[in-house]
């Protein structure tokens, strides 16, 4: 690796530095972990959609080794018979489930799921005949049980902004909040940050690759990425999965050409532009024998800013 190259590694590691999405995401994972370890039990984590929160707290469940249940309940009922169905799970993710913040009683349910004891309680008549019987179907939750998991809930809303909830949901969404729910925002508004972060994602380390593409195809997927992040729908994690997973099909059905792969990319455009990038050039994913040896500037690892206290999250 010359100098040149060298000089344009260290651009962008320092251009990474002030990337919110990167910031905010290192934030979310402190407070994720934290919840995994069992040192608190809530996490709310918001932020647009495609960004990798679901995929951020699945990467995290595999690094300890414990399996990590998303269940995505739709009303009072169906969340408590979640609780009941995974109570002795190592975690659960509430996905997609923006209604939670709108409903009173789901509210209060996971106050009581989030307290220490996690002993939640429901009285219905089913559960109460079905809890009188001398053997209870163990599909049927009983009137009183204690959630062992701890609580992340992964939203698109932006729920640190009190304009998004609705005033009669007020004093619950406050007592729910004064439970360690700690509610942590990853900004997409800015999408120069949302493709640096992407790109550095398929570039750096390796996303591409590790969802099964080669070499020549991580590259010809990067380079689409980059000739029209202009016109793409969105320039997210998500987008540059779709655009693998697309070629990964053609591939796997040996009908791969250039012809069917553009058609089946271009699906993802607008006709017209719907942002302005900054685009680096020159960007290509490089195999293991071609990576630079030399001993490389503080900060090549990815950026780690400083936090300051009072954004850490609790517990």
């Amino acid at each position: 690796m010359n100098k040149e190259d060298l000089d344009a590694i260290i651009r962008w590691r320092r251009r990474l530095a002030a990337n919110e999405v990167a910031h905010d995401l290192q934030i979310a994972e402190a407070g994720c972990r934290s919840v995994i370890a069992r040192r608190k039990r809530s996490q709310l984590i918001c932020g647009g959609a495609g960004i990798g929160k679901t995929n951020l707290v699945k990467a995290l469940c595999r690094a300890a080794t414990i399996d990590c249940v998303v269940i995505e309940p739709r009303s009072y009922a169906s969340l408590y018979h979640a609780l009941w169905m995974h109570r002795d799970a190592a975690l659960l993710a509430l996905d997609d489930n923006d209604r939670l913040a709108k409903d009173p009683e789901m509210v209060n349910l996971v106050k009581q799921w989030t307290n220490p004891t996690g002993i939640v309680r429901y009285q219905s008549v089913p559960i109460l005949k079905n809890a009188a019987k001398d053997e209870p179907d163990p599909n049927i939750p009983l009137p009183e049980f204690a959630v062992k998991p701890g609580c992340i809930w992964l939203a698109n809303p932006d729920y640190t902004d009190e304009a998004n909830i609705p005033p009669a949901m007020a004093p619950h969404w406050e007592a729910l909040i004064s439970r360690n729910l700690n509610p942590r925002l990853i900004r997409t508004a800015n999408q120069q940050h949302v493709f640096d972060y992407t790109l550095d994602l398929m570039v750096r380390r390796s996303m591409l690759r590790g969802l099964g593409l080669t070499l020549e195809d991580s590259n010809v997927v990067l380079a689409f990425f980059l000739a029209n992040a202009e016109h793409l729908y969105e320039v997210t994690p998500r987008q540059a999965f779709n655009l693998a997973n697309a070629r990964m099909r053609l591939r796997q059905d040996h009908v791969l050409t250039d012809e069917l792969w553009l058609a089946e990319a271009a699906t993802y455009l607008k006709p017209k532009p719907v942002r302005r990038l900054d685009r680096p050039l020159g960007f290509r994913i490089i195999p293991p024998h071609e990576r630079p040896t030399v001993a490389l500037p503080p900060g090549w690892r990815g950026p780690r800013l400083p936090i300051a206290k009072q954004n850490l999250p609790g517990g």
